[in-house]
């Protein structure tokens, strides 16, 4: 492992204004992150919270993870996360955005100062902190759907968590330095293996693309002391992911859900791959048209500015590697994901999560390339050339994280809305139920497209099925106006829908098609669903929150 030189005198005079800089584009990003993480304390449950929270407070984890396992979909690692924080009820729908949020800043962190020191690097701590929490903000806010994305947590444990639990294994090994830490730091990346393997199927094609793509490379990319360790912590990872995914692909429940959705030979024909692809381009062309993905570059800029000793090695074949990885990763995602949400796959935005965390730290590994190409240019390096770009470099990555607030407040503003509207019904329906009133009304409370109960055929209504169950009613019945206290619901049909009298598992997976709900069935699909959106509007493609 490489040493640090020592910085010179222009070096050190060039440090404290990228700190300040540096610590102006922290503040900007956390701002977002912190508004974002309030808000998630006026999450409510929606979608398919409703079923998870009476399962778990009647059963137990250990039923929902039986279910998942033998009838739904076989994920046993997101059955437990599932009914974690569904054991804590409100609370832990509450607090997950929080925990959600520092986590990744925490790990981005981690890993670009494992990273920097593994490389004999040396940046401020408050770049490095910039670096990570901008990148945070752009992964948890940027894409179409930030509700579904950091506030939802039946989509976050799918889909937020698991990459971010990848790169706190890749940080881990990267920083292990002592030789118990590495076999350590290589049995946790087995373990981590298994649990993506059963967690998410899309964050597990990804992870298997960037270390296949990484083996081959290494040998090129490391010195020969760290090439063995690499290799073994990379070759295992790729085992516990292979692992993780045959206990799932065999599983009861996955085979259930295969036949479910008609997974069959047609569903891997040219015209189906065909179509996956016109999806991922779809999908690239949005990635590429967002603007705020910038930031990526400017603080990945800044960060290779102000970094000492950048290393002088042979690295431009190599450069399109990465970019290539994600390209791969992004549409192997793709292939996956297309036979549960046919056509709507590229409005299906959550899913993306799945490959936008390597995105963004691509865009920021680029930027840093960039940055310290820059400063071997300076012959000598001059503070005051060094002092302009990490200021440059600053106000575009603040300018483009700036792009954030309105869809985040927005986010925030609606969902404090709702906070109050669904806390006055909750607080009626309790008192109904003590009263014995068999089928109190219930005013749909969307948000961030979600599924609500009437919003479904009577027979169908697995949402009202399960708030009639979370409440310990027979049956909840549709209102006109309301209550008098929350807003007129859509009217759907007439006649209460009885707790007992649809099968939630019999309609679910084609819900969770058309509505983003990750509830999944345990009979027949079901035709498209009417949606609580705007007329003409597919299911999951609009969002008032897109930046």
């Amino acid at each position: 492992m490489a040493e640090p030189r020592l910085e010179t005198p222009e070096e050190k005079d060039t440090r404290t204004p990228a700190r300040l800089v540096a610590l102006g584009v922290s503040a900007l990003a956390l701002g977002m992150l912190t508004v974002a993480s309030w808000a998630g304390l006026d999450v409510r449950p929606s979608g398919d919270d409703w079923c998870f929270l009476p399962k778990v407070r009647d059963h137990g984890i250990g039923r929902l993870v039986h279910d998942f396992y033998f009838a739904e979909n076989g994920r046993i690692a997101n059955a437990v996360a599932v009914g974690l924080y569904s054991r804590a009820g409100l609370l832990g729908h509450r607090l997950f955005p929080v925990v959600t949020a520092v986590g990744t800043v925490a790990v981005l962190f981690a890993l670009v100062s494992a990273l920097w020191r593994a490389l004999g690097l040396s940046a401020p701590a408050a770049v490095r902190l910039a670096a990570a929490a901008t990148a945070s903000a752009l992964f948890l806010l940027a894409q179409p759907n930030p509700y579904q994305t950091l506030l939802w947590p039946a989509s976050s444990v799918s889909h937020t968590v698991p990459p971010v639990l990848a790169l706190a294994a890749v940080a881990f090994a990267v920083g292990a330095r002592r030789p118990r830490y590495r076999w350590c730091a290589a049995a946790v990346a087995f373990l981590t293996g298994v649990c993506l393997g059963t967690l998410s199927e899309e964050t597990s094609v990804v992870a298997l693309v960037s270390l296949g793509a990484f083996l081959p490379a290494h040998r090129r990319m490391l010195a020969e002391g760290a090439r063995r360790y690499a290799a073994v912590c990379a070759g295992l990872g790729v085992a516990g992911l292979a692992t993780g995914l045959a206990v799932l692909a065999t599983s009861p429940g996955a085979r259930a859900r295969r036949a479910r959705l008609g997974v069959h030979s047609s569903a891997f024909s040219p015209g189906e791959q065909a179509a996956a692809v016109r999806d991922w381009l779809r999908i690239m062309v949005t990635l590429a048209s967002t603007w705020q993905y910038l930031a990526a570059v400017a603080v990945g800029l800044l960060l290779g500015v102000v970094t000492q000793a950048a290393p002088r090695v042979r690295v431009r074949p190599l450069l399109a590697l990465p970019a290539g990885v994600f390209a791969l990763a992004a549409l192997a995602a793709t292939l996956v994901v297309r036979p549960a949400f046919g056509k709507w796959t590229s409005l299906s935005s959550r899913t993306w999560n799945d490959y936008l965390l390597l995105l963004v730290v691509v865009l920021v590994g680029y930027g840093a390339l960039l940055g310290m190409a820059a400063r071997r240019w300076q012959r000598p390096p001059t503070g005051v050339t060094t002092v302009r770009a990490a200021v440059f470099s600053a106000v575009v990555a603040a300018w483009c994280v700036a792009g954030l607030a309105p869809p985040t407040f927005r986010m925030a503003a609606d969902t404090a809305a709702r906070a109050a509207r669904w806390d006055r019904q909750d607080a009626r329906l309790e008192a109904a139920a003590a009263r014995g009133v068999r089928a109190p009304t219930y005013v749909p409370q969307p948000i961030g497209g979600l599924r609500e109960p009437f919003s479904l055929p009577r027979n169908r209504d697995w949402a009202a099925t399960c708030v009639a169950r979370y409440y310990r009613v027979p049956s909840v019945s549709p209102s006109d106006a309301g209550d008098g206290t929350n807003p007129p619901g859509p009217r759907r049909r007439s006649g209460p829908v009885n707790a007992r009298s649809t099968d939630r598992g019999s309609t679910a997976q084609r819900v969770a098609l058309l509505t983003g709900s990750e509830v999944r069935t345990t009979a027949k699909a079901a035709e498209p669903a009417v949606t609580i959106t705007a007329p003409n509007t597919p299911p999951q493609a609009a969002s008032e929150y897109r930046p």
